[in-house]
């Protein structure tokens, strides 16, 4: 799957679909996007939403095959909030389809996947671009690792955590022939009364 965002949430290899969030307003406890558009700046095209709801909005990615124990996924994204529930979470990849507070947040600006105790020791303002891949490692079974890295300018790897995921949290839920990461955006565990926000996704 390739998505560019250069216009369109085409995938240009045709192995999955994005799908937005529903108009905001929506039912309470339902994601939902106040706007969406795409943009383009020096860092390349993106898609930009923002949501009125306290559980966020964004896209869902459905697949048009399994994707497995072990993938890679390059993500590149900016969020305007990095603290936005009570307790500091804002939920970047949910991939339970939100019936799990387990995922890949910000907490407080530094990056780390929930329950887990391992974060980045950098702490990353609002607005910053993260360009990213995630490497999940399947060790048998549910359980794997989960690692971080940031790309570099010169497209070089830095590690930035490794999450040992034993209850597999970080398996994509299945959804008919594929699997579907959902909402990104969301705030997460404590996130009730949590502020709205938005986010963009872009391509590297």
């Amino acid at each position: 799957m390739s998505f560019d965002f250069a216009g369109s949430l085409a995938d240009a290899n045709s192995g999955g679909t994005l799908t937005p969030a529903a108009a905001c307003p929506q039912a309470s406890g339902t994601p939902c996007n106040s706007s969406a558009n795409f943009r383009s700046d020096i860092n390349g095209s993106f898609w930009q939403w923002s949501s009125t709801a306290n559980v966020g909005g964004g896209l869902r990615l459905t697949t048009a095959a399994p994707v497995g124990a072990t993938y890679t996924m390059s993500i590149k994204f900016s969020f305007s909030s990095v603290s936005q529930s009570p307790t500091g979470y804002s939920k970047i990849l949910d991939y339970l389809n939100r019936t799990s507070d387990d995922g890949f947040y910000f907490q407080s600006g530094k990056l780390l996947f929930y329950p887990g105790g391992s974060k980045s020791v950098t702490t990353y303002a609002p607005n910053t671009v993260m360009d990213l891949v995630t490497v999940r490692q399947s060790t048998g079974g549910r359980a794997g690792t989960f690692t971080v890295y940031a790309v570099g300018p010169d497209k070089k790897l830095t590690k930035i955590f490794v999450y040992n995921d034993t209850t597999g949290g970080s398996l994509p839920a299945a959804s008919g022939a594929g699997s579907m990461p959902a909402q990104e955006g969301v705030p997460g565990p404590g996130a009730a009364g949590a502020s709205p926000g938005s986010s963009t996704c872009g391509s590297s």
